[in-house]
Formats: C-alpha cells, structure tokens, sequence
C-alpha cells in the first residue's frame, strides 16, 4: 500500500460516504471528517467498501487518540467504579440565528451540481454555503452529528465492548428563540438503549412521548429544560417541543422493527441525485 495516495475528506456531511466509497474503489486509503455519514445505509456501504478493497479507512472522530479517555473507558470496562447505567454527553456549542437568504442563482464560483452531490436539493440560497448548511436536513444532521459528534463517540465508548447499536431510541426537541431558515434542531435530548440495559443520554441544548416513565432521563430533561428557560429565555409555556416516539432497532439487520418501523426505515437511507447515486451493498 506505500505510496497509494490518502485522500482527505472534509465536506459537507452528504458527501462524506459516497466520496469515501469512490476513493475506496479507486484503491486509495481515505481520511474522512466525521460524521461517516449522513444516513445509516450509506454508512454501513461504505464499511462495506472498506472490506472489499482492503484499504485503510480512518473516521475523524476526535478524542480517540487521548490517552486519558482511553484510559477512563478502561477503568470503567473493567468495573472500576461499579457496573456503568448511563453514559451521559453533551455538546454546548455558542451559535447564533442564520437569518433567512433568499432562494437565487448560485455564485459564479460555486459548482452547485457538483456542490449538491447526493443530495436531493432544486433550489439554492446562500445559507448552505458555507458553514451553514450544518442546519440544513438534506446536507447537514445539527450539532448532534456536527460538534456532538466528538462528544457522543467518548459517551458511546464507556459502554460495554461487545455492544454494537442500540435496541431502542427516542429523541426530543426543536428550533428555539432564533426563528430563521435552519431546520435542525438547536436544543435535543436522545435516549438510547443497548441490549444490556446501558443507556446513552446526549443533549444538544430540552420529553415527553413518554420520558416520565424513565426517571432519569426525565430528570436529566427537567434539568436541561431549566437551563434554556433561566440561561436564554426559551418560555416554560409556549415552546413547542417536537416529540419523537420510541423507536426499536434490530442490530443484527440495522432496520427498524415495531411501532413506526415502516416510516423510521425510509429515513435510514437518503435518495439521492442522478448521477451521485451511493451503491448497494451488493453492488460496491
């Protein structure tokens, strides 16, 4: 492999896999930004590619290399400091309101079929570029799998070692006090259960649906909840929380299954553009 060339990936999240997909089948070694992907089937595709052309694929999830986390997740693997329930997260990112730009042309300098990729969009404005489109659901999955990215893979690795996915995961949250164009969610908390009973709570700065029946994550709500009304002003009455349900997952399959396993599937894989179309498994 000495000399094959290493690309290093750092776009928008709904290129991330595909381009890494491409590179792998050019034979080339890949660095690629977190998150690996925009969707869970693109993921698992490019893993696929990984496996098939025997080249070395490395995810920029920082913190991996701290001698110190790794040394923490040891200590708690091996029963340290008592058997691990919850395994807590949070990214606390300062971002400010996106305004609203009109739909129009895109610049000169801007490739937008090329900038579009994979990603199904018609129009363009001038909030996806650049930064921007972090809050956009075709390109970007909010701070969640933006900057929450480092912090939920340190949350994640504390949990036992044999764990792959969750069985089951709920989310709540929404867009508060900014009021512009962004879609994703500025304030959320995620649950998710593991076939052990060990749970990840993350919070991206607010339950029902029912979160009163697990009293921590009730509790951890009620505390990120206080925090928005008293820190920036979300109102107590008035915030209109979206509310997911919650949702079981086969890790063996990577599907959904139960309640709602119909409409969570759809959402496991994006469409994509003629042209910039992610592979099949089958198919890499």
């Amino acid at each position: 492999m000495i000399g094959f060339e290493l690309p290093w990936l750092g776009t928008p999240n709904h290129w991330h896999s595909l381009i890494t997909i491409w590179a792998a089948q050019a034979w080339k070694h890949v660095y690629v930004e977190k998150p690996m992907s925009h969707d869970v089937g693109e993921g698992r595709i490019a893993v696929e590619a990984q496996k098939k052309y025997g080249v070395v694929i490395q995810h920029g999830t920082q913190s991996r290399s701290s001698a110190s986390i790794a040394g923490l997740h040891e200590a708690i693997q091996s029963g340290q400091f008592g058997p691990l329930k919850i395994s807590y997260g949070y990214c606390c990112k300062q971002r400010d309101s996106i305004g609203f730009k009109p739909i129009s042309d895109p610049p000169q300098n801007l490739d937008w079929n090329l900038w579009r990729g994979p990603a199904v969009i018609d129009q363009f404005h001038g909030n996806y570029v650049h930064y921007n489109w972090h809050w956009f659901w075709k390109t970007g999955n909010s701070d969640l799998n933006n900057q929450g990215t480092h912090q939920l893979d340190i949350a994640r690795g504390a949990l036992d070692k044999e764990l792959t996915h969750p069985v089951r995961a709920m989310a709540i949250g929404g867009r508060f006090a900014w009021n512009d164009q962004g879609e994703t969610p500025n304030t959320m908390m995620g649950i998710a259960e593991f076939p052990n009973g060990q749970q990840v709570f993350f919070n991206v700065r607010n339950v029902a649906g029912r979160f009163g029946d697990n009293k921590e994550a009730a509790e951890h709500f009620l505390k990120l909840h206080e925090l928005m009304r008293d820190g920036v002003g979300v109102p107590e009455d008035g915030a209109e929380y979206t509310v997911g349900p919650w949702l079981t997952f086969d890790p063996a399959t990577e599907t959904h299954t139960g309640d709602f396993a119909k409409e969570a599937n759809q959402l496991l894989k994006d469409p994509n553009r003629s042209g910039f179309e992610v592979p099949t498994s089958s198919n890499v």
